[in-house]
């Protein structure tokens, strides 16, 4: 039986995890009313009936129930109706109801184990056969799909793990709008996809080739000095281009290296992410065991999520400078309202300080509450 897992809002503490039990229907109702399947009593964003999931051919959808504030699956916002086939739901699946944020969390067993190869016997039709290559793959890439469809393969049925890494990847993309967070997300999936020991997101300073981490993973190594290869950081920016090394103390293109030599590195992967005009950004993954050295498959996934990574950062910065520019100018209009009156200097900063500190306690999202910032602070602009 599937359930929802509640990740933030103000009803957490309570709710926690709550299966979906289907009585008398196949409906599942969430909202501030008593009588629903999910009652959120604390959450002020809720609607009486805000959204419900429902069945359909043992799939799961949720719609929106014309409320006041919306629902959103995986940052996408639905269209509010009462009818309709909803935004179907897998597993891992983020749902924003009012103000309260939910993981869809499904219990269906396991798919077949990646590796195990199908075939089907070949169409008896001619024109049918005709279509059908003689040895026809089949890729199989998203298992959740596969878990609720029971696709039928022709040919041989192989997993591909660099396709479904890409897929994850792009889903946390998709539902992390902070840089850091979603850095930290980032590094942490692609050291437990790789069998890395430790894995960083490291700048390095043009002028003076200092490096530092942004984000690395385990946390307890996020607060030190990256005990990393300089020689590999700085090829890696310099050609940009992937590198893996299975022994770095033997590869001659880095035994000379002090840093390799001091800091015991033995199997190494470092992949470009992003180019800045005073920083350059890179990855590094790093195992100290030759048991488990990384091989081209470590490379491949490495580098594939080397590229979402840095096109993700891209954007994000690119959206926290439109953020800046725009707070430059509501703080020029502000100053002027204030200089009709000294009594009221900052009182506008005040506000905006307040009403941001009540939305984050209510449990609003960062993008909420950069909206009530900004008309807090835009509040008296009417003076004018």
């Amino acid at each position: 039986m599937p359930s929802l897992k509640m990740i933030h809002g103000p009803d957490k503490n309570i709710i926690g995890e709550v299966k979906l039990e289907f009585i008398g229907g196949n409906k599942f109702v969430i909202g501030r009313d008593a009588k629903n399947n999910l009652v959120l009593n604390g959450d002020v964003k809720c609607s009486r009936h805000h959204a419900e999931i429902f069945t359909n051919d043992n799939q799961y959808f949720i719609r929106d129930l014309k409320s006041r504030n919306g629902t959103s699956v995986n940052g996408i916002k639905l269209n509010p109706t009462a009818e309709g086939e909803g935004e179907k739901l897998i597993n891992g699946s983020t749902l924003v109801v009012g103000g309260s944020t939910f993981e869809f969390v499904s219990e269906e067993p396991d798919s077949a184990p990646a590796e195990q190869v199908k075939f089907t016997p070949a169409p008896q039709d001619e024109k049918e056969s005709s279509s059908v290559g003689g040895d026809t793959v089949e890729i199989k890439l998203d298992e959740e799909e596969e878990k609720k469809h029971g696709a039928n393969f022709i040919g041989r049925k192989l997993s591909s793990k660099h396709l479904t890494n890409i897929y994850e990847i792009a889903r946390i993309i998709a539902t992390e709008k902070s840089l850091i967070p979603l850095l930290e997300r980032i590094i942490k999936f692609t050291v437990s996809a790789t069998r890395s020991k430790n894995g960083y997101i490291i700048l390095m300073e043009k002028k003076t080739e200092k490096l530092s981490s942004i984000a690395a993973f385990p946390k307890e190594i996020a607060a030190q000095v990256p005990k990393v290869s300089k020689t590999i950081v700085k090829r890696v920016v310099q050609y940009t281009r992937p590198i893996l090394t299975s022994d770095a103390m033997l590869d001659g293109r880095f035994s000379a290296s002090d840093s390799i030599a001091s800091g015991d590195i033995r199997s190494a992967i470092c992949v470009p992410l992003i180019k800045m005009p005073n920083y350059d950004g890179v990855m590094y993954l790093e195992n100290t065991s030759l048991d488990k050295p990384f091989n081209e498959d470590d490379l491949e996934i490495a580098s594939a999520i080397g590229i979402q990574a840095g096109l993700a950062m891209v954007s994000i910065m690119a959206s926290d400078k439109s953020k800046r520019i725009l707070m430059s100018m509501v703080k020029v209009l502000v100053s002027s309202v204030e200089m009709k009156d000294m009594s009221i200097q900052g009182h506008s900063e005040r506000v905006a300080n307040y009403a941001s500190a009540i939305a984050q306690h209510l449990g609003m999202t960062l993008y909420e509450i950069s909206q009530v910032q900004l008309a807090a602070l835009l509040h008296d602009i009417g003076k004018i």
